[in-house]
């Protein structure tokens, strides 16, 4: 048991120096972000930027192609000793990049007529041209992202979580650039391309940094397809895919039932609530997803106290600085408001009030839910995410109608805290570990000072 806690010492020393570049890489992304979205909304207009949100969110229909092995790839190489991943990983990788690729080009080129039909069904009819000359690059864009995500994973899967940041936050940095360059001419579609030229730059850097680091050379250009990797994933990737695709449904949902019942105009008010609230919910849940490869590796191992020993540090520190973070956030509400629509607005204050209470529950939930992903055990999570799916439909439209979208969104909003609350509180009871941590380890957190919480990876 003494080797066993050792172990896992030595893997969370690891994933340190990853959690804190996680911090900042959040901040730095999703500072450009915002930055860039105010750029083109200022040369376009909010409705045309509702039209995008609209699109982006369809597109992403698409991920549902993947099998999932890419998903699977942190928990995979998490396991392997670091002798065996030099030998073993590129397998993995190599799957990952031909499915990934293949499956979605296939499935981008079937789906491009059924959203278009989605589109003009959507949209309003002085909206249709340019949702139908956005759309096949919104789908080149999605692929290009999908594919990102391969060598991103992998560089968490080996432990590498600063790289991943560094060039998050490069092809952030990108990002703005280009649409700083495009937006004046380009309007809405400068965004667009701007994304693509991103993402191709985050697929060629994490690539290379891969090959580097696992002695394949400068930059590894040969690809093998392994049927053996898909067998030995396939159960748990069909797993965390349809787990994932859950959640971007959902993400479809609410969109496709706020334009319904409030128009592109609410869709744009709603993404841009969304895109403020992202960083937020990726600096406090991002260190717990780095102890992903650490938990599987005590799932694997059966070390059933540094498994409890992990999650009940993770619960009191991400509960500490989410109060501290989100009191900030309602704080500066109005300064957001103004800072992107150029006035404090109504209807996003409101919006605003209603996705605080909704992800800062959902925010708290987050240890409980990583079990799912971290033991290969995902039937709560998955039924959650049905769950969330089939009851935002329903709530959102039916409220939509009857009172309009601010009553869609809160209607939306009751159906994720409860789908978050049963996730943790399923996924808890099935592996022994408390819903809340002891008053002796609370106690013992918060003397070291509660801003200290928010720079400290919850794992440690």
């Amino acid at each position: 048991m003494a080797s066993d806690m050792q172990d896992i010492s030595l893997l969370q020393r690891l994933a340190r120096n990853g959690a804190a570049a996680s911090v900042l890489e959040v901040l730095v992304t999703g500072g450009f972000l915002l930055i860039a979205f105010r750029v083109v909304i200022a040369h376009s207009s909010l409705k045309q930027f509702g039209v995008w949100a609209l699109i982006q969110s369809l597109t992403s229909v698409i991920k549902l192609a993947d099998v999932g092995v890419a998903g699977a790839l942190p928990k995979f190489i998490g396991q392997m000793s670091r002798e065996d991943r030099e030998r073993r990983i590129w397998p993995y990788i190599d799957t990952s990049i031909i499915f990934t690729f293949c499956f979605y080009a296939l499935v981008a080129s079937i789906a491009y007529y059924p959203l278009s039909l989605a589109l003009r069904h959507s949209l309003e009819p002085g909206q249709q041209s340019l949702g139908h000359t956005m759309l096949p690059l919104v789908l080149v864009n999605a692929i290009l992202w999908s594919l990102s995500t391969v060598p991103i994973a992998a560089l968490v899967g080996i432990r590498k979580g600063t790289n991943k940041s560094i060039i998050n936050m490069t092809g952030a940095a990108l990002l703005l650039v280009t649409a700083i360059v495009l937006a004046p001419r380009l309007q809405l579609m400068g965004l667009v391309f701007a994304q693509m030229i991103q993402f191709i730059f985050v697929i060629i850097a994490a690539w290379a940094s891969l090959s580097r680091h696992l002695r394949a050379g400068r930059f590894r250009l040969r690809l093998r397809f392994h049927r053996d990797v898909i067998r030995e994933t396939i159960g748990l990737s069909l797993l965390t895919q349809a787990n994932t695709a859950m959640a971007q449904l959902y993400d479809v949902v609410v969109r496709l039932v706020l334009t319904r019942v409030g128009g592109t105009a609410s869709t744009a008010v709603y993404e841009l609530v969304e895109r403020v609230f992202q960083p937020v919910r990726v600096l406090l849940i991002g260190p717990a997803f780095l102890s992903v490869p650490i938990l599987a590796r005590a799932f694997a191992r059966r070390q059933l106290r540094a498994i409890g020993h992990i999650y009940e540090r993770q619960v009191a520190l991400i509960t500490a600085s989410a109060l501290i973070v989100y009191a900030g956030v309602a704080l500066l509400a109005p300064v957001v408001s103004l800072v992107l629509l150029r006035r404090v607005d109504q209807q996003f204050l409101l919006f605003f009030f209603i996705d605080w209470v909704a992800t800062f529950v959902y925010v708290l939930c987050i240890p409980g839910m990583l079990f799912g992903p971290a033991s290969g055990k995902l039937r709560y999570n998955i039924m959650g995410n049905v769950f969330q799916l089939a009851g935002s439909l329903v709530a959102g439209t039916v409220a939509g109608f009857l009172y309009g979208p601010l009553a869609a969104l809160g209607g939306i909003a009751c159906v994720n805290i409860a789908s978050s609350l049963f996730q943790t509180r399923a996924n808890t009871l099935a592996n022994g570990a408390p819903l809340l941590p002891s008053k002796r380890l609370v106690g013992r957190l918060m003397q070291r000072g509660g801003m200290k919480l928010l720079f400290r990876p919850i794992m440690s």
